[in-house]
């Protein structure tokens, strides 16, 4: 009986063990199934995160092509590839309304095929966003005043509160005794609309890693924080200017007019020309480039028939459409002898200015309206080549001038009393021996550094 029983356990242990195992095989099976989805489901993950890193490349790409683009061209299209990562397609398409403003439309598409769409906005970075500023060294007389304006038809509009100092090096920013301290007649004082601002403008910041030292703070100086600050996390660098013709400037070679060794007389009297190597003009062209090695702007000189903006859009002229002065020694701006006299004047007239022209607001020093003209100083821009140490110079007592200046490698001095400017500078050292005022102009910052940056980015559905 022992013997007949154990030999039914052995021959019963075949069937469960055949069971065991046909259970163990489709356990098997379904773990496979699922590690294999997961695979999939994590490749597939991994293949469409490369297609969006992929289309962002093509954002970045358009970013680097934009300031490379003529002023004329609407759209333009590229492609590009990773390398085995995949590849992408871009159409970047110019707002109707914001010329510097681009629409950039991306598809990427990963090496299996996979898909994303990015679309993303462009903008410039602004050349000019306060009235001066200077990398290095700035040495002020005591008695300086900048505001800034958007207009004349008011007295705000006269003093928007950005007239601000800008600087790398806030150690040698310096205010000289002249005028003692006084004399400083900002527009907030003048206008009444603050009688109790003594500073000498509407606020300093100082550029750097945020452990620099702030710029002289008092009477007739820079004001307390919070109008006077620190900007981290790195120093301002002013574009750098490069001759007219290279490929990073992109104007037509046929617009150019001068030569790089010659010096460029603006003189209304036509004084008589005493060199063979000098030449002389009445008014500077509205649209054109001039490069000289010097240039010197006399009382009177202004654009001759600007391109405008129309009165509805504000007036004032066609910041794209500017008169461009590149030099490589110096500029000289106002008479050199006596009064300076007024350089690029805005006229009175509402084509040109807008509202501006037929307000009967005056400012502070009973200046008209039209002085405060939109964008009149965008119509003309001072260029100093890069590279070499050059001079911008507003000189004699009394000088007016509406305009931009750049000078990144060089100096600019004001070297008269009582000058008066209406427009911005960007310069490596500055200096001035006697009292001036700076109005910035606020419509200044449309003016492209020629860097641009996202302003928008977010993903799209695929096309259809």
């Amino acid at each position: 009986m022992r013997t007949w029983s154990k030999q039914r356990d052995e021959r019963g242990s075949i069937p469960i063990f055949l069971g065991v195992m046909v259970v163990a095989t489709a356990l098997i099976f379904t773990t496979v199934d699922v590690v294999q989805l997961g695979l999939r489901t994590t490749r597939r993950a991994g293949d469409s995160a490369n297609a969006l890193q992929v289309a962002d490349a093509g954002v970045n790409d358009a970013i680097q092509q934009a300031p490379t683009v003529p002023r004329t061209t609407l759209t333009f299209t590229r492609s590009g590839t990773l390398g085995t990562s995949g590849s992408y397609t871009y159409t970047a398409s110019r707002d109707p309304a914001r010329r510097d403003l681009w629409h950039i439309d991306v598809l990427g598409t990963d090496s299996t095929g996979v898909r994303r769409r990015i679309k993303a906005d462009a903008l410039p970075s602004s050349l000019f966003n306060s009235p001066l500023f200077v990398n290095s060294t700035l040495d002020l007389s005591s008695g300086v005043s900048l505001d800034s304006f958007t207009n004349g038809t008011s007295k705000a509009g006269m003093c928007t509160g950005k007239g601000v100092i800008g600087t790398n090096s806030p150690a040698t920013m310096t205010f000289g005794s002249n005028g003692q301290g006084q004399g400083v007649n900002n527009c907030q004082k003048l206008l009444g609309l603050n009688p109790l601002w003594d500073y000498s403008m509407d606020g300093c910041t100082s550029f750097g890693d945020g452990s620099q030292a702030l710029p002289p703070i008092g009477t007739g100086k820079c004001p307390p924080a919070p109008d006077t600050f620190k900007t981290p996390p790195k120093p301002f660098t002013p574009a750098t200017v490069y001759p007219p013709g290279t490929a990073l400037t992109n104007p037509k070679p046929a617009d150019f007019l001068g030569t790089a060794n010659q010096t460029l007389v603006c003189d209304p009297l036509q004084l008589p020309i005493t060199t063979a190597s000098t030449k002389s003009v009445q008014s500077l062209v509205g649209g054109k480039i001039y490069y000289f090695k010097s240039i010197v702007l006399k009382d009177g000189c202004t654009v001759s028939s600007p391109v405008l903006l129309p009165a509805a859009a504000g007036g004032g002229t066609d910041p794209e459409n500017p008169v461009i002065l590149y030099a490589d020694t110096r500029v000289d701006i106002g008479n050199p002898n006596g009064q300076g006299g007024s350089i690029n004047k805005p006229p009175a007239t509402t084509t040109a200015c807008g509202n501006t022209a037929v307000s009967t607001v005056v400012d502070g020093k009973a200046n008209p309206a039209y002085y405060y003209c939109p964008l009149w100083t965008a119509g003309l821009r001072i260029r100093m080549i890069s590279g070499s140490s050059n001079l911008v110079n507003i000189r004699s007592s009394g000088t007016q001038f509406w305009g931009s200046i750049e000078v990144p490698t060089g100096t600019m001095t004001l070297t008269g009393s009582q000058i008066e400017v209406w427009g911005a500078a960007a310069s490596n050292t500055a200096s001035s021996n006697a009292q001036f005022t700076w109005h910035f102009d606020d419509a200044l910052t449309v003016i492209s550094n020629g860097q641009y940056g996202l302003s928008e980015w977010r993903e799209e559905p695929l096309p259809a």
